[in-house]
């Protein structure tokens, strides 16, 4: 969340697709070429490449036939033989973005995502991010206040953890990219489409939370008590559905899903303790109420099955649509169970969730489905079960 806040200089979504270094911005100084990019910028340089090239150019100099002999020929565009090219690419092809910037890349596919969405009010106090094509991907009922004042006893309660916690919570603070690359064995060199992947995931969850936060507009535990005291600084916006909650459970869900693993899985396991552990130091923090961040894990594993299906193109793909009813969060002063099943048998009286009518994904996000399997080769590559 913070890397939209502008925090510890994520200024907007270009700070936010550096990922505070661990992504695509820090992988120029990884191979060595930092001060080289650096130094593109320099007035001292450019003046010295121009009298560089003044003193080397030739007026009458080799002909572009003679020019192209020296190029192995490939065949990258449309047919072309010729480096340089001869012919012009064809248009709007997917695996074009290989050639992409990093940033560009990610822009293109949260294009994609962006346009397969759309949000929308459904009754009083409850609004559904739907796909384009009709089909409800998840929709969030608000709690009423008689939920948070009940929750206010639980939030106070939590303060006590806070010097445990300390550490956590402040490194968590941007995303917490250092949660998975210890975990899931993540390096800017050898895996840098999985964590472009994952910067695309964590864009798209926190553009619909804050959609939906901006629409639900909860209030933050010190709205209601000075006596919680927060220990950072409240967010200047609403609180629910929590942003770190979605944010780690939508990795957690894509992670998961890129590796193979079952949800039962060792990995899976540890990847959704590490999402609740995140999901829990922000109440202990006093920044929100358990109820916040029960929201945001529904919201998180439910964007992570959309976001997957379609990364995966399938002619048939699903998801699992939900319905979080807030209200339904009783007796009001529930805690935080991680364990909890999202599955609909589970009987949550907050919870609703049921399959999706099938959508041909196929060609709906081709730029996303190159990266997802970019980054699944990179995790063949490592020896994960994909």
């Amino acid at each position: 969340m913070a890397g939209l806040a502008g925090l510890a200089g994520l200024a907007g979504l270009a700070g936010y697709a550096g990922l505070a270094g661990y992504g695509n911005a820090g992988l120029a100084g990884y191979a060595g070429l930092a001060q080289l990019a650096a130094a593109m910028g320099d007035p001292f340089l450019a003046d010295a490449l121009i009298k560089a090239r003044d003193g080397t150019f030739e007026e009458v100099g080799p002909t572009l036939a003679a020019w192209r002999k020296q190029w192995k020929p490939v065949k990258r565009w449309d047919g072309d033989t010729a480096t340089p090219p001869v012919r012009l690419p064809k248009c709007d092809q997917a695996a074009q973005i290989a050639w992409w910037e990093a940033h560009i890349r990610g822009f293109l596919c949260e294009f994609e995502i962006l346009s397969q969405v759309r949000f929308h009010r459904t009754a009083a106090n409850t609004y559904r991010l739907s796909h384009a094509g009709g089909q409800a991907i998840i929709t969030i009922k608000r709690p009423t206040r008689k939920i948070f004042e009940r929750q206010m006893g639980v939030v106070e309660s939590w303060a006590t953890r806070r010097e445990d916690r300390l550490s956590e919570i402040v490194t968590q603070m941007i995303p917490q990219v250092p949660n998975w690359t210890s975990m899931c064995n993540l390096h800017p060199q050898r895996t840098p489409k999985t964590i472009e992947l994952m910067e695309i995931a964590l864009k798209f969850a926190m553009m619909s939370v804050m959609r939906f936060k901006q629409a639900l507009a909860c209030p933050r535990p010190v709205e209601y008590s000075p006596n919680i005291q927060p220990i950072l600084l409240t967010p200047g916006y609403s609180a629910l559905p929590s942003g770190h909650a979605t944010e780690s459970h939508i990795v957690a869900r894509v992670m998961r899903e890129l590796l193979g693993q079952s949800k039962t899985s060792p990995l899976a396991v540890q990847l959704n303790r590490i999402a609740a552990r995140i999901t829990e130091n922000r109440v202990v923090a006093g920044l929100h109420f358990p109820v916040d961040g029960v929201a945001g894990r529904v919201l998180g594993d439910t964007l992570g099955g959309f976001f997957v299906a379609l990364c995966k193109g399938s002619a048939a793909a699903k998801w699992k649509r939900r319905t979080f009813t807030g209200s339904g969060f009783l007796p009001g002063t529930q805690d935080w169970d991680p364990a909890e099943s999202l599955d609909p048998a589970a009987g949550h009286p907050y919870l609703a969730s049921t399959s999706t009518p099938s959508v041909n994904a196929s060609k709906l996000a081709p730029m996303l489905q190159w990266m997802w399997e970019q980054a699944r080769a990179e995790q063949r590559a490592s020896a994960f079960q994909v």
